[in-house]
């Protein structure tokens, strides 16, 4: 059995072992906050969707920007909830493309990784080119993104 003092230290107070380690405590408050960060991003991300899809209203059919908004959604929370990311720059290439594309096609079945793809490629060029949102270089080179130099430039400095 452990013990801990209280603040009269003459007398020491039984604790119970299934408490949390110091280490374990520690671990479990970071992903907490990881959690808490994540959310907070999620919540941007669901408000850019809504800006993305306002955006593609005039251009494309409604079936296919439900389709787009589909894919981001799911996007989304795949980036939240499976890969943990709180920001922009903790995307890497293989979330948003080899992974997310076979994750998607295989979980969802409702569309090919052609479409996922370009569903991804849209929202990203949305994120990049309209919005001036930074990402990273490699998530631009995957999903074969080219933007105005001027976008590029920005987000280099």
């Amino acid at each position: 059995m452990c013990f801990i003092a209280h603040h009269d230290t003459s007398e020491a107070v039984p604790v119970d072992p299934g408490w949390l380690s110091r280490e374990a405590f520690a671990q479990s408050d970071r992903r907490f906050m990881n959690n808490i960060e994540s959310d907070d991003f999620r919540n941007y991300l669901k408000v850019l969707l809504g800006q993305f899809k306002r955006s593609l209203q005039g251009q494309l059919t409604h079936r296919t920007i439900r389709r787009h908004v589909t894919v981001i959604g799911v996007l989304i929370d795949y980036l939240s909830c499976d890969c943990g990311v709180c920001c922009f720059e903790a995307i890497r290439r293989g979330m948003v493309c080899s992974r997310f594309r076979q994750w998607y096609c295989t979980n969802m079945q409702d569309c090919a990784e052609t479409q996922v793809n370009t569903s991804v490629k849209k929202f990203f060029t949305f994120l990049v080119c309209e919005k001036g949102i930074a990402v990273g270089q490699d998530v631009l080179t995957g999903l074969k993104i080219k933007c105005p130099v001027s976008v590029r430039l920005n987000h280099d400095e």
